[in-house]
């Protein structure tokens, strides 16, 4: 066998190629020149390595992603939650309002009661009590 073919083997083997295509080749190299090999196989032959690398690099992005993306979904859900809890803590002070307001309906638009209430004001200030 040729200095290339065994030095390409052992870098097949040292480098972890598991792929079906590269054991062919592995394969083909005891037997076939690389002359003899096809286009097809030349250059996948070529490109196997650097598509390999490119696989690699891309998985780990993506599974830095989806870490990035869980992390944002935990984050969006405990913003839910907290418009959630403020909303029912506003419908709690509309409903106080609206008591207010059905509470003071009852007296008469006159203000009968702001004049009783600063006559009585008056009162306690002169130290007059009736």
């Amino acid at each position: 066998m040729a200095f290339w073919a065994s030095s390409f083997v052992e870098r097949v083997r040292l480098e972890g190629w598991t792929s079906e295509f590269v054991k062919r080749l592995t394969q083909a190299l005891f037997v076939y020149s690389l002359h003899t090999l096809g286009p097809n196989e030349l250059y996948q032959a070529h490109l196997t390595p650097h598509l390999t690398q490119a696989q690699s690099s891309l998985d780990a992005k993506l599974e830095a992603v989806q870490l990035q993306n869980a992390q944002l979904a935990e984050t969006v859900e405990l913003q839910r939650q907290e418009i959630q809890q403020l909303l029912s803590g506003l419908e709690s002070v509309i409903g106080d309002i609206e008591a207010a307001v059905v509470a003071t309906s009852g007296f008469d638009g006159e203000g009968r009661l702001l004049a009783e209430a600063r006559e009585m004001d008056d009162e306690l200030k002169s130290g007059q009590y009736p």
